[in-house]
């Protein structure tokens, strides 16, 4: 899998001090990605998550919208296939380091819901 953010997602929901402030990060070359300058921009209080349905679809379509983005499914209208909801959180940057204790990362493999 891949990113499934496009440039700008993660400037959704910013002020206007907080768009401003991500113009002029991009402006003077301190951020050259406008998400990660969003990201950078946004107030530490208050972080983002972005949902997408994707379609099973995905990728068949004629508008390829990235070089990179390659079909989920082989067969589409198989019954493996199924329309998926991605999501992406956007955490801004915070003055105040934490601890990380833990990081889980799931190992059963996807499989359809009979």
């Amino acid at each position: 899998m891949g990113v499934i953010t496009t440039s700008g997602d993660e400037a959704f929901g910013l002020s206007a001090r907080e768009e401003a402030e991500m113009s002029r990060k991009l402006a003077i070359g301190e951020e050259k990605d406008r998400n990660r300058a969003a990201r950078f921009a946004r107030s530490p209080q208050c972080g983002l998550l972005l949902l997408y349905p994707i379609s099973r679809f995905s990728g068949h379509d004629s508008e390829n919208l990235s070089q990179g983005r390659q079909p989920l499914f082989a067969e589409p209208n198989g019954g493996a296939a199924r329309d998926l909801i991605g999501l992406a959180l956007s955490l801004p940057k915070s003055e105040y380091r934490q601890p990380v204790e833990a990081y889980l990362e799931g190992t059963a493999p996807w499989r359809p819901v009979a």
